[in-house]
């Protein structure tokens, strides 16, 4: 009888000892992160990881006994801890602060296979959590308008923007987010208007809107740009755009080697005719602007002249004697470059 009671009493001031909001040690500060989905398990496995408890399951054993009700919450936790299990599982139910949001910056022209790695970076989550969704979108048809086909993946689909993404989300959420986004500044630009004089669907329109944002690093260019795009599309010409040859690559190389121009691939534009199957990036407002609003000219071809800007041409012959001028841009570029690097 003597001993239950003692143990009751004993557990009592435990429990008051965790719980009480008066009593707070500040020993040692430490942030982490908790991603979506954890378990308690694996909560305090990341708590092992990060060298705040030594043995995640005793943890889990005493915080089951003492609040069984306890769910790890997704976001960057900050608590004061002293190297003791009962003061980690109070400085755990009485964090300094969650930060269950983050802030996601998509740069325009960013590939979907360093979209999913900034998001896993910055949210916690796998990256094949991102993954498996992404290029395999049967499960984002809500996110998209009825009677849309889905494409094989949603390259392109995830507008470039800065994103407030609670932590909490899942990654079908989170990509969900992105390409509704699309949608909304699809009808800001008038794409439902434009849609049938340009005579092109979305998915060729995000194609060749990802290219143009590949090509022009100016928003005044990029109009001129899609308008020799559409030049050579209706004469039959391939649009030899080396953006579609950079996109095969595992890093991009400049100025591409000619050996690339023979790749086979559906995205060599160099061999093949036509849009590639899907877009090469995300484009960003002005890209696609310039798809459903390009320049009238009769240019058929462009070439940079390596300060971001290009030089434009109607025929072939021009163009040969623009590339000159250019080569010569670029060679004293080069050497202006040199000179200022041994000036440091």
């Amino acid at each position: 009888m003597k001993k239950t009671l003692f143990l009751s009493v004993f557990i009592f001031f435990i429990h008051l000892f965790l719980y009480s909001p008066f009593i707070l040690f500040k020993k040692q500060e430490k942030t982490f992160f908790i991603p979506y989905g954890v378990s308690l398990r694996s909560f305090f496995r990341i708590l092992e990881k990060e060298k705040i408890v030594r043995n995640s399951e005793i943890l889990r054993i005493l915080m089951f006994f003492y609040n069984p009700d306890f769910k790890p919450i997704a976001g960057r936790w900050r608590i004061n801890y002293l190297k003791n299990d009962l003061f980690i599982l109070k400085s755990v139910n009485f964090p300094l602060k969650i930060e269950s949001e983050v802030l996601i910056s998509i740069p325009e022209g960013m590939e979907l296979r360093r979209i999913i790695k900034i998001l896993s970076e910055k949210t916690g989550i796998e990256e094949e959590e991102f993954r498996k969704i992404a290029y395999n979108p049967s499960e984002l048809r809500e996110f998209f308008p009825e009677n849309f086909k889905i494409p094989k993946n949603i390259e392109g689909y995830l507008f470039p923007d800065t994103y407030l993404i609670p932590l909490y989300l899942s990654p079908k959420e989170i990509l969900g987010i992105m390409i509704k986004r699309l949608f909304v500044i699809l009808k800001e630009v008038g794409y439902d208007t434009m849609r049938h004089k340009i005579n092109l669907g979305l998915h060729q329109i995000l194609t060749l809107a990802s290219i143009v944002e590949k090509e022009a690093l100016y928003d005044f260019e990029k109009p001129i740009i899609a308008s020799v795009y559409y030049n050579r599309l209706k004469r039959g010409m391939p649009l030899q755009a080396d953006p579609t040859i950079q996109y095969l690559l595992k890093k991009p190389l400049f100025p591409l080697p000619l050996k690339f121009l023979k790749i086979k691939s559906p995205y060599n534009t160099y061999m093949n005719k036509g849009l590639p199957p899907t877009p090469i990036c995300s484009p960003g407002k002005k890209s696609i602007e310039a798809v459903l609003y390009p320049a009238e000219t009769d240019y058929l071809y462009f070439v940079a002249k390596g300060d971001g800007r290009h030089i434009f041409s109607k025929s072939y012959r021009e163009h040969l004697k623009n590339k000159r001028i250019a080569k010569r841009t670029w060679r004293r570029l080069r050497i202006r470059r040199m000179s200022e690097n041994f000036a440091r």
